[in-house]
C-alpha cells in the first residue's frame, strides 16, 4: 500500500457542509467496515474521503453513491466492524471509531541531528584553526 500504514475514513456530501467523521487510523489490513447511518437525510451524493491519520493528506476519494430511507435494508458484512453515524455534520465531534495506534514509517531523528551537529562542529573548528 504504497508505506501507507493507516488512513482516517470521512464522509461527505457535495450538497451540504461539514464532514462525519468515520474512523480514525483504520489499519490497512482492514478491506471492509459497516456504516450504520442513524437521521442521515437521504442523497445520492455523498462519497467517502480516505485521508493519511499522521499528516492529513488526502490518499483518495469514493465515487458517489447514494443514501437511501431506513426502510430499504441492507445486509451488514459480518466480519467488518461497525461504525454508527447520525445527525447532521459536526466539526466539532470526534470519530465514531478509533483503532489502535500502527506503527508508521517515521525514522528517528537522532542519527540525522548528529550528522549535522558533527558537521557544525567540523566546519567551526576549521574556520577557528584558519584564524
Amino acid at each position: 500500500m504504497d508505506g501507507i500504514n493507516s488512513f482516517d475514513i470521512e464522509m461527505n456530501r457535495m450538497n451540504g457542509d461539514g464532514l462525519h467523521f468515520l474512523a480514525r487510523n483504520v489499519p490497512n489490513t482492514v478491506h471492509s467496515l459497516n456504516v450504520f447511518l442513524q437521521d442521515l437525510p437521504p442523497g445520492d451524493d455523498y462519497f467517502l474521503l480516505f485521508v493519511n491519520s499522521t499528516h492529513g493528506v488526502l490518499h483518495t476519494t469514493s465515487k458517489r453513491f447514494s443514501v437511501v430511507s431506513s426502510d430499504s435494508g441492507a445486509a451488514p458484512d459480518s466480519n467488518a466492524p461497525t461504525v454508527t453515524i447520525s445527525g447532521a455534520p459536526n466539526p466539532s465531534q470526534a470519530f465514531a471509531t478509533t483503532y489502535a495506534a500502527v506503527p508508521n514509517g517515521a525514522h528517528d531523528i537522532g542519527v540525522p541531528l548528529l550528522g549535522m551537529a558533527a558537521l557544525l562542529f567540523g566546519g567551526i573548528f576549521g574556520i577557528l584553526c584558519t584564524l
